[in-house]
This record gives structure tokens, C-alpha cells and sequence, in this order.
């Protein structure tokens, strides 16, 4: 096997020392040398703590977008995955302002708490991982409800549904969620039903992409490729070649210095003075007439105008006795 066979990437999930009712998994993944390596992270409605060879500890939030991680070559990366449904509980806060983020560790945690939890998940000690509150059960009968499929001829999983299993209104719900998981109902859905699809691929290569959106949950087809494109960025074919090739995604785009700002007017009045009819060159209309006399000499801006300043309509002038005697002839 060459260089260029071998796999850049190396990553496996194992179970964590000692029971941890508020982890899914433990995991490890290591880069080979030579070349870093972008990894493409898929929503998966969890919250991982993520501890560096180098000692870094930090806590990447639930997301429902995807994102592209890049990784230094030779390093080694471990973590441990929270549970969606104790991700709060877990924590000891709400975890609303904790979706897309990525902090350090000591920033959502006690300090002492975090360099402790940083070192048993790197060291694959046991972690001390204490749920603070009992795990609402509102939130695991909402969950259910909007993961489990829709069969044949049943209706599909909607968020009136998921809150008359919890047993509260849809608002309420929404605030649940928020607070112990960080996802709103239609974002938890799209998450699940994305990491539904690409187990049911994993499983059955060969099944076909109808037959796969069915399954999972879509719509249809076209339903399945929109939504697999917003979550992931790519097309579901493409995405399952990627995955299959286990070669990384591609670099993301470097910003271009003149994309990264807008221009300066010297720099747009220079690259549109080639064409005379350009948009930008040309001179604002000027203000009719009456709005320039109404508005004072001296105005720094628009301001409202008082009722001793604003126009008066014009008068209408009442006829006289005698132009309306004449008028009538008498």
C-alpha cells in the first residue's frame, strides 16, 4: 500500500469507561501524517466535549448545519457525545445559547469541573459526568414522537403531534426543547430524519434513492435531495460517495481579499469609470421642488416637520354677497 492508498483518517466510537447515562458514545479520531485532513460534521442533535492532544477542552453545541473541521496532520482527536435528551441536564443550564456554538469547555462548566471531565476523556477514565436534574420525560415522549416514521398510509410526524404526546401546548414545547436540547421541533425532526437516511444507506447500499427518502421519512425523492443539501451541503449521492470513500471532504474556499470586505469607493469608482452608463456613476434625481422649500436650510437630516412649519393648503376663497346675487339674478 503507497502513500496515497493509505487511509488519511482513522476514527471508531466505543462505549465510555464506566455507565454514563448522559453519554451516547466515546470516540477517537487520528489524522495521519503528511497532509491535515477536513472532516465534514453532519447534525446529529448532540453536544460533544472535544479534547486535543494539546490539552484544548471544548464543548461544540447542537447544530442543525453542517461544518467543515480541519485538522492538523499527525493529531489525535477524543471525545464524548451527550445524549440529546440530557444534553441540559447534563450541563446544569439551558442550552439554547449553546446551538451552533463551539466554546471552551470552562465557559458552560466550573473550571475544576472541566480540566477534571477534559483529562477522563482523554485518558478514557471514567467521566464524572453527574446528571444535575432528573431528565424530563416530556422531552423523551416529544422526541419519540417526532423520530419514529411515518408508515404506510399514517399520517407524518408533525410538531401537534409530538406535543400531545408531552402531554403540553406546541409553545410550551418549543421552549422545552430549546432549554434541554438546544433545537427547535422542525430543526430536531430534519436532524433525525437526515441521520436516519444515512444509517438505512450504510445498511443497504444497493437500495435505490425513492426507496431510501420512503423509508426514512421524506416526502419523495426531490424532498429527501433538499433537505440532505441544506444539511450537508451535498447531494445525497455525492455524499454517500464521500462517506464511502472515507477520504475527507474538500478544503472550504480561502476568502479572497477583495470578497472578504466590500470595496472602497476609490476602488469602485476606478473599476466601473470604464463604463459610462454604470449604475453608481450616475447622479441622484434631485428633490422636487416644494419638498426642497419645505425642508430648512440648516437640517442635518430628515426630521418631522412641527405644525408651524408644515404647508397649509390653499384657502378656498368664498364668493361675496354680490357676486352671488348676481350669480343667481337677483
Amino acid at each position: 500500500m503507497n502513500e496515497t492508498d493509505a487511509p488519511r483518517s482513522a476514527y471508531r466510537e466505543f462505549p465510555p469507561a464506566g455507565p454514563v447515562p448522559a453519554a451516547v458514545c466515546a470516540w477517537e479520531q487520528t489524522i495521519a501524517p503528511g497532509r491535515g485532513y477536513v472532516q465534514r460534521v453532519l447534525p446529529d442533535g448532540c453536544a460533544d466535549v472535544v479534547v486535543t492532544a494539546h490539552g484544548q477542552a471544548r464543548l461544540v453545541g447542537p447544530t442543525a448545519e453542517p461544518a467543515l473541521a480541519r485538522l492538523a496532520p499527525g493529531g489525535t482527536v477524543r471525545g464524548l457525545r451527550l445524549r440529546t435528551a440530557v444534553i441540559g441536564a447534563a450541563l446544569g443550564c439551558p442550552v439554547g445559547p449553546l446551538r451552533d456554538a463551539d466554546v471552551p469547555l470552562e465557559d458552560a462548566l466550573p473550571s475544576g469541573a472541566a480540566r477534571r471531565l477534559a483529562e477522563q476523556v482523554w485518558c478514557g477514565d471514567p467521566p464524572e459526568l453527574p446528571l444535575h436534574r432528573r431528565a424530563d420525560g416530556r422531552v423523551r415522549a416529544a422526541l419519540r414522537a417526532l423520530g419514529t416514521p411515518a408508515g404506510p398510509g399514517a399520517p407524518a410526524p408533525s410538531v401537534r403531534g409530538a406535543a400531545e404526546s408531552a402531554g403540553v401546548s406546541e409553545r410550551h414545547l418549543r421552549r422545552l426543547l430549546a432549554d434541554a436540547t438546544g433545537l427547535d421541533p422542525r430543526a430536531l425532526q430534519r436532524v433525525m430524519r437526515l441521520q436516519r437516511f444515512l444509517a438505512l444507506a450504510d445498511a443497504a447500499p444497493d437500495l435505490r434513492a425513492a426507496d431510501l427518502a420512503a423509508q426514512a421519512g421524506y416526502a419523495d425523492q426531490p424532498h429527501l435531495t433538499r433537505e440532505v443539501r441544506r444539511m450537508s451541503g451535498l447531494t445525497p449521492a455525492v455524499l454517500l460517495r464521500e462517506r464511502a470513500a472515507g477520504g475527507g471532504a474538500p478544503p472550504p474556499p480561502r476568502p479572497d481579499a477583495r470578497s472578504a470586505g466590500s470595496p472602497r469607493p476609490r476602488e469602485l469608482s476606478r473599476r466601473c469609470s470604464t463604463s459610462g452608463a454604470c449604475a453608481c456613476r450616475r447622479r441622484p434625481a434631485a428633490p422636487p421642488a416644494r419638498a426642497r422649500r419645505a425642508a430648512p436650510p440648516d437640517a442635518a437630516g430628515p426630521r418631522r416637520s412641527s405644525p408651524a412649519t408644515r404647508p397649509r393648503p390653499p384657502r378656498r376663497r368664498r364668493a361675496s354677497c354680490s357676486a352671488a346675487g348676481r350669480r343667481w339674478g337677483t
